[in-house]
C-alpha cells in the first residue's frame, strides 16, 4: 500500500508535469504554426503512430546497442588507464594533455573528425567512448585514491586473492563515485551518441530519424524523437544504478567464505617453515630521525620472539619492515612469507561481521564451522553476527587475533596486540594464542615484559 507522504508526493511531481504541458500548449498556440512547434498533442500523436511501426524499434535498437558498447568501451578503459597511471604515475602526466583535450573539445569537432576518418557506421560508438571517457577515468582515479590504506595493507599481508579484495575493498569504495558518475555520463552518452548519429546521418538509427524530421520540417516528430530520447536516457541511468545498488550484493555472492567440514581441515593448517626471516644491516628513519639503525638478526623458524623497549622506540617500525609495509633505508629483509598479523590499529571491515573478517582471509582453507568455533573461545555467540562496527574495541581486538591465528601462516606478528584488553581477557587471549600457534614463528611487539614471559618469548631490546 502506497503511503500518504508517497502519494503526496507523486501528486505533486504530476501535477508539476501536467503544468509544463500546459505551458508548452498554450506557448504553441500563441505561436500558432505546427512547423515551428507543434503542442502536445500532435506529438503524442505523431510518437503513437511511430511507435506500432517496425522502424522505430528498429532505430531504437540500433541507437540503444551503439551507445551501450560505446559506454561500456569508455568504462573499461576509464579503468584501466586509471589502474595504469596508479602504477606508473608519470603515465598520468603524459596522458593529461589528451584526456583534457577531448574533455574540452566541443563534441560536434570530433564527430566532424572521426566522420571524416572512419565513417558513419560506428561512429556514435566511438564518440560515446570518448566522450564518456574522461569521467569513468578521474571516476576511478578518485575511487583509487579514496581507498582504505589500512585494509589494502592488511589484505595484502594477508595474501587474499585478488578478486576477493576487488568485491570487499575496491568495489564497495568505487560504488559512491560511480553512482555519482553514472547520473552525468550517461545523460552525456545519449546527447553525444545520438549527435554523431545525426552528424553521420547513420541508417537505421535515432539521429537518422531526426535529421528526417528537420529535412520535412515535422516539428510533431522532432519532439516524439526527443521524448522518446529523454525516457531512454533516463531508463538508462535508472537501470545503471539499479545494478549498481544491486552489484555489491551480487559480487558477494560469488565469494564462497569458507568450504563445508567435510572437506576442510579443522586442524592446524601452517605453510612448510623451511627458511628463517633475516634482517640484514636494517635502517630506517623518518624525516632526518633515525628510528633503526643498522640492525642485523635472525629470526629462526617455529621461534616466539618479543620486541620489548618503550613507545617510539620502533617497534611498529620494524614489524612493518618485516610485514613488506615500508621499505628500508638500507639493508633488506629476507624470508619474510606467508605471514599472518594483528596490526597496530583495528584493520576489519566495519560493515561485516566477525565470523566473515576472519573467513575473508582464510578463503577456502578453513570450514565456517572451524572458524566459528575459534571465534566462540574469545567472543560471545551473540557477537559474531554484529557488524563489526557495532563491537567493542575489545572484541574488535579479539577478532584480530582470531584471524591471525586462524589464518594460513608460517610467522604470526603481533603488534601492541592486548590493547584495550583488560586482565581476564588478556590471560584469555595469551591461552588462545599459546593453543592455535602450532609451531608456528612469533613475533610480538608490546611494552610490557610480562607478555613475553607468559608466552615464552625471547626478549629484543633495540632503540
Amino acid at each position: 500500500m502506497i503511503s500518504i507522504t508517497t502519494a503526496r508526493k507523486l501528486l505533486f511531481k504530476t501535477g508539476v508535469i501536467l503544468f509544463w504541458l500546459l505551458v508548452w500548449q498554450l506557448v504553441a498556440l500563441l505561436v500558432d504554426n505546427a512547423i515551428l512547434l507543434s503542442g502536445p498533442l500532435d506529438t503524442l500523436l505523431a510518437l503513437a503512430a511511430d511507435a506500432v511501426t517496425v522502424g522505430f524499434w528498429q532505430s531504437i535498437g540500433f541507437s540503444l546497442l551503439r551507445i551501450v558498447l560505446g559506454f561500456l568501451l569508455a568504462l573499461s578503459l576509464g579503468t584501466l588507464v586509471a589502474l595504469a597511471t596508479l602504477r606508473l604515475p608519470h603515465l598520468a602526466t603524459v596522458l593529461a594533455l589528451p584526456i583534457n583535450f577531448i574533455k574540452s573539445t566541443p563534441v560536434v569537432c570530433i564527430i566532424v573528425l572521426l566522420l571524416i576518418w572512419m565513417g558513419s557506421g560506428w561512429l556514435s560508438v566511438a564518440i560515446v567512448a570518448l566522450v564518456v571517457f574522461p569521467p569513468a577515468y578521474f571516476t576511478m582515479r578518485e575511487e583509487a585514491a579514496n581507498v582504505d590504506l589500512r585494509l589494502k595493507q592488511m589484505l595484502a599481508v594477508f595474501s587474499v586473492s585478488w578478486w576477493r579484495r576487488f568485491v570487499t575493498l575496491y568495489w564497495p569504495s568505487a560504488l559512491p563515485f560511480l553512482r555519482s558518475s553514472a547520473q552525468v555520463s550517461v545523460g552525456m552518452a545519449w546527447k553525444s551518441g545520438i549527435a554523431a548519429e545525426m552528424i553521420g546521418i547513420a541508417h537505421l538509427s535515432i539521429g537518422e530519424a531526426i535529421y528526417l524530421s528537420k529535412v520535412q520540417l515535422d516539428s510533431a516528430q522532432l519532439f516524439a524523437w526527443t521524448i522518446t530520447i529523454v525516457l531512454l536516457s533516463l531508463l538508462c541511468e535508472k537501470t545503471v544504478l539499479a545494478l549498481l545498488a544491486h552489484s555489491q550484493n551480487l559480487l558477494t555472492a560469488t565469494l564462497r567464505l569458507g568450504v563445508q567440514a567435510k572437506t576442510a581441515s579443522n586442524v592446524a593448517v601452517t605453510a612448510p617453515q623451511s627458511s628463517p626471516i633475516q634482517l640484514i644491516g636494517l635502517s630506517k628513519g623518518y624525516e632526518g630521525r633515525t628510528v633503526i639503525s643498522d640492525l642485523t638478526f635472525t629470526f629462526e623458524p617455529g621461534g616466539r620472539y618479543c620486541l620489548n623497549s618503550p613507545s617510539g622506540s620502533g617497534k611498529t617500525t620494524l614489524l612493518s619492515l618485516v610485514l613488506g609495509l615500508i621499505m628500508p633505508d638500507q639493508g633488506s629483509v629476507k624470508g619474510a612469507q606467508d605471514i599472518s598479523a594483528v596490526f597496530q590499529e583495528p584493520r576489519l571491515f566495519e560493515g561485516r561481521d566477525a565470523l566473515q573478517n576472519v573467513l575473508l582471509v582464510c578463503g577456502r582453507q578453513r570450514s565456517r564451522a572451524h572458524c566459528k568455533q575459534l571465534l566462540l573461545e574469545l567472543l560471545p555467540p551473540e557477537s559474531l553476527t554484529l557488524p563489526v562496527a557495532q563491537l567493542s574495541g575489545g572484541m574488535k581486538r579479539r577478532t584480530e587475533l582470531c584471524r591471525a591465528l586462524a589464518a594460513v601462516s608460517r610467522c604470526v606478528v603481533l603488534d601492541e596486540p592486548f590493547t584495550g584488553l583488560d586482565e581476564a581477557s588478556k590471560r584469555q587471549a595469551i591461552a588462545f594464542i599459546q593453543a592455535h600457534l602450532h609451531g608456528r614463528s612469533l613475533l610480538l611487539a608490546t611494552h610490557n615484559a610480562e607478555d613475553a614471559a607468559l608466552l615464552g618469548a625471547t626478549i629484543i631490546e633495540f632503540s
